[in-house]
């Protein structure tokens, strides 16, 4: 499997040269940038008008290190989030996450300087029911990266996406003052997650062609 960038609705050297050599278009994401200084000014709005959707839930922050009581939440999540995100026509393998796992995750990114901020979802019953991750690194955090974001199939429907990346935006610039620059990459069939990044003010720049060949 491999990925090519090209322009919005544009072809690329790369991406042309991939098929080419065999590799077959697996499922197109759309890459976003959102700044934060300039959009903050919007959040408590959004905050305010989704509250009433999700008042059963609790948003939780937490960042370089998941805590204990929801590493359990935090496994099963990252192993449902292949078989829930948009995956095209791409050939993936269920996932397996532990709690060794996460721990050496952690130390892994303690050792290179990646800065990883999280939030979640919590449910009445106490269960991790939603997650988002965003990093940077301590050598260059004017920029950040926006990971994936998942929400239980079970609790959709509660506005749970919106309000964790808020909840990590608030807490990226708490952390992070001088992160500016806020880049993602979802499946362009995504349309509630393409949803919630244009509520938060993401702007499309370029588009990344994940291909993948049979060997």
């Amino acid at each position: 499997m491999i990925e090519a960038f090209s322009p919005p609705a544009e072809e690329s050297p790369g991406l042309l040269f991939a098929r080419a050599v065999g590799f077959r278009d697996a499922i197109e994401d759309r890459i976003k940038v959102v700044d934060l200084f300039e959009t903050e000014p919007t959040w408590a709005e959004l905050e305010r008008r989704i509250a009433p959707r999700c008042q059963d839930y609790r948003i939780v922050t937490w960042r370089d290190g998941v805590p204990e009581e929801l590493v359990e939440g935090y496994c099963r999540l990252n192993e449902m989030f292949f078989e829930e995100a948009p995956m095209g026509e791409l050939d993936i393998e269920r996932e397996k996450w532990d709690a060794a796992r996460v721990s050496q995750q952690t130390e892994r990114n303690r050792r290179t300087g990646r800065r990883v901020l999280a939030a979640g979802a919590v449910a009445p019953d106490g269960t991790l029911v939603g997650l988002t991750e965003a990093m940077t690194n301590e050598r260059a955090a004017w920029r950040g990266f926006q990971s994936g974001t998942l929400v239980d199939p079970q609790h959709r429907g509660h506005a749970l996406g919106l309000a964790m990346k808020l909840a990590n935006h608030r807490q990226l610039r708490a952390v992070f003052p001088d992160c500016r620059v806020l880049m993602t990459g979802n499946a362009g069939v995504n349309a509630a997650m393409n949803a919630v990044n244009d509520a938060l003010g993401y702007r499309e720049t370029e588009r990344c062609v994940e291909l993948q060949k049979d060997i």
